[in-house]
């Protein structure tokens, strides 16, 4: 319930890991727009989970370091305050045909996700594009590696393709994938049954749902 000044100017004494969870919880953002600031909360989720757990309980006082990461995030989440969003996906003058969707995905060792947009070509010519939604998940503790999460970056592209045409309702013209890992292509262009179980998965997810081509999906 502080503000961010006093936030600021007297940090509280004591961070425990059910006071961390409580507010990052209660962030409603069913759109996902906040995940680049979201995902970092998770992290620091997860750092105070990497700590022993035999010793610290979730009532008991994170680690001072850890406390300082999480004090930087609350005074980031008051700034968030400030932010407007327009969710209208039909842009105010004339347009001329039917919308594209365009899905872009990426991948790091910490994490992975896409996000997706609306573009509508007007009737002088120009073109109009809004974030429709984003999502976002941490990568794994093991077996994470820039290869597999860009992989699974674009496995979620297709799942977030339908999603998004199944709840908008609307007609898209056409639907591109964007990626920027020539890895992720490669393995697309191959028999998924020739790799392990986790790769293997979700080749076959995508190559059920995509059409690919020039660094596309």
């Amino acid at each position: 319930d502080l503000s961010k000044a006093e936030l600021i100017r007297n940090p509280p004494l004591v961070l425990t890991r059910r006071l961390v969870s409580s507010p990052t919880a209660g962030v409603f953002d069913p759109l996902s727009v906040l995940t680049p600031v979201m995902l970092r909360a998770k992290l620091l989720l997860r750092e105070s989970w990497s700590i022993d757990n035999e010793v610290l309980g979730w009532d008991d006082a994170l680690p001072e370091a850890l406390k300082q990461k999480w004090i930087e995030f609350f005074i980031l989440m008051f700034d968030l305050e400030s932010i407007t969003y327009e969710r209208a996906l039909t842009p105010p003058g004339e347009t001329s045909g039917r919308p594209w969707l365009i899905i872009f995905s990426d991948g790091a060792l910490v994490s992975f996700g896409c996000c997706g947009y609306i573009r509508w070509r007007l009737a002088d010519g120009t073109f109009w594009c809004r974030l429709i939604m984003a999502k976002g998940k941490i990568a794994p503790k093991c077996r994470a590696t820039i290869p597999r999460m860009e992989l699974s970056g674009a496995t979620l592209q297709v799942r977030l393709e339908r999603f998004i045409k199944e709840y908008t309702r609307i007609d898209f013209e056409r639907t591109l994938h964007l990626v920027d890992s020539s890895t992720v292509l490669g393995y697309l262009h191959k028999d998924n049954g020739s790799f392990k179980p986790f790769e293997g998965v979700r080749i076959a997810e995508i190559q059920s749902c995509s059409r690919y081509q020039d660094g596309s999906l």
